[in-house]
């Protein structure tokens, strides 16, 4: 037999495989693209178990649907005086209102009633840490969140911000952060669909806030300027800020990762920071007090 017939029977016999296996890319690019929509490649087998610190990888690619807050008013302040009613009986000082912890309690609230589901935790994987970055990234600080789902509320206002508050004060972890001491504000969802009432108790131990959203992206050799202000005046306290590069699934303390920030202080709370950003990577805008370290918004730099 010739080289040429044995040429001519490999590729008689291999065509069909090359065509199935093109189909097979052709049929799965579809696919790809829609579990992209949320997830980057990496992540599309995490889907299932994706971690706190791992989700902050795939904020850039999800659009985490925000709305202008239509609460309940009446049942929030109901909430909220309960709240600090537990407080004072414990020792422990009220919790101011946020507005940007009512935004982030009120869409969580609201998502859930859309979209069918109970969880601190959207479908896509966004703890309420990742929230916070999405919808309130000026803030610096712990958070902690309460949720409570009614089916068949009471219509009563009264009654049904009692139950709320009730119904957490009987869950050990809800019990905890309605009594955290170190927590120093709080914002309320609340959101009514035809069957179910949604209710969201978010909270924060807010240690400094910037004037405006610290940004998800920025050019390499782009200037920025940040202004902000602490919580409680500077005093004696050794106040610190930097850039730590950021690690998918947690920030490794390497100190050529740091890249150190100058702070013009205005006063005793008021601060400038300015940056410019020099070279291309993932890194978190943190803040250390007293050796107290606190993590921030992660910025791609491209």
């Amino acid at each position: 037999m010739t080289q040429f017939k044995l040429r001519r029977i490999f590729l008689l016999f291999s065509a069909p495989y090359f065509l199935l296996f093109a189909l097979i890319i052709f049929l799965n690019e579809p696919l790809l693209k829609i579990k992209n929509r949320f997830f980057p490649p990496e992540h599309i087998e995490e889907k299932s178990n994706v971690t706190e610190q791992q989700t902050n990888q795939v904020i850039w690619d999800v659009k985490y649907k925000s709305v202008p807050v239509k609460n309940d008013n009446q049942t929030v302040e109901l909430i909220i005086k309960y709240t600090n009613e537990y407080r004072t009986q414990n020792n422990l000082p009220p919790l101011a209102v946020d507005k940007g912890l009512t935004n982030m309690a009120y869409n969580h609230s609201r998502d859930m009633g859309e979209r069918n589901y109970f969880s601190n935790e959207s479908p896509e994987g966004l703890s309420p840490t990742d929230r916070k970055i999405v919808l309130y990234s000026r803030l610096y600080g712990g958070i902690s969140e309460n949720i409570f789902r009614f089916v068949n509320a009471p219509t009563d206002q009264e009654q049904l911000a009692r139950e709320a508050i009730n119904g957490w004060m009987n869950e050990p972890d809800s019990r905890a952060s309605i009594l955290k001491k170190d927590f120093t504000h709080i914002g309320v969802g609340v959101y009514a669909n035809d069957k179910d009432v949604y209710i969201t108790q978010d909270f924060s131990a807010t240690v400094a806030i910037f004037d405006d959203d610290i940004p998800l992206r920025a050019k390499k050799g782009s200037t920025f300027i940040f202004r902000g202000s602490l919580l409680k005046p500077k005093g004696t306290r050794n106040i610190d800020f930097f850039f730590q590069r950021h690690y998918r699934g947690f920030v490794k303390a390497k100190v050529q990762d740091k890249i150190p920030i100058k702070v013009e202080w205005l006063d005793d709370v008021k601060f400038v920071l300015k940056v410019r950003f020099a070279k291309k990577g993932v890194y978190e805008l943190c803040l250390s007090v007293d050796q107290k370290f606190y993590p921030g918004q992660p910025i791609k730099i491209f």
